[in-house]
């Protein structure tokens, strides 16, 4: 966010990387959508857009996960991460990036702190070293739940089908003729 109004560092960033990550948490939408120029879109396929913000640490209440969904639905050209500042002395720092995950980010970023106890810088969001290993098998073991992005039916969808749908049967052999009426 800090450097979201540098247009010569973004320009520059996105002609010399392959992935550029660009924070949009805290910038209003009106200048958000100066990403949808013409210099940026051509290199819309290297862009994540990046949502949440670091209140020290970011209240459960303040994370605003709604808001990451109106901005993917307004800017469908992009991918998007979230940002995830919760309390790392918490449990729900746990699980709460599992959320942004069912709302179709691409990207989680979360911090990792070597020693809670020391206070270093962005601690208070920061996850130990086996708090994070936790972290990523919780978010990996979920991740599978997503599925695909795709309307056809699964293998399992169609055995459930055919085990639940209801189908006409008669009471004593029929010929192939029979109109079958409702009465």
């Amino acid at each position: 966010t800090t450097e979201f109004y540098n247009s010569e560092l973004i320009k520059k960033s996105l002609k010399s990387f392959k992935e550029v990550f660009i924070s949009v948490g805290g910038i209003p939408i009106k200048d958000i959508k100066l990403l949808n120029s013409k210099n940026i879109l051509k290199f819309k396929n290297k862009i994540t857009l990046l949502y949440g913000l670091q209140s020290e640490p970011t209240l459960i209440n303040e994370n605003n996960l709604l808001k990451l969904k109106a901005l993917m639905n307004k800017f469908p050209n992009f991918k998007f991460g979230f940002m995830d500042h919760s309390h790392g002395g918490k449990q729900e720092s746990l699980y709460l990036s599992l959320m942004a995950l069912g709302q179709g980010v691409k990207l989680i970023e979360k911090h990792f702190t070597l020693d809670r106890r020391l206070k270093i810088e962005d601690y208070i969001s920061g996850l130990d070293n086996n708090n994070f290993i936790r972290f990523i098998d919780i978010i990996r073991h979920y991740e599978l739940a997503l599925g695909y992005d795709s309307t056809k039916l699964s293998k399992e969808e169609k055995i459930y089908s055919n085990k639940a749908l209801k189908v006409v049967v008669a009471k004593k052999d029929l010929n192939n003729k029979t109109i079958i009426k409702r009465s």
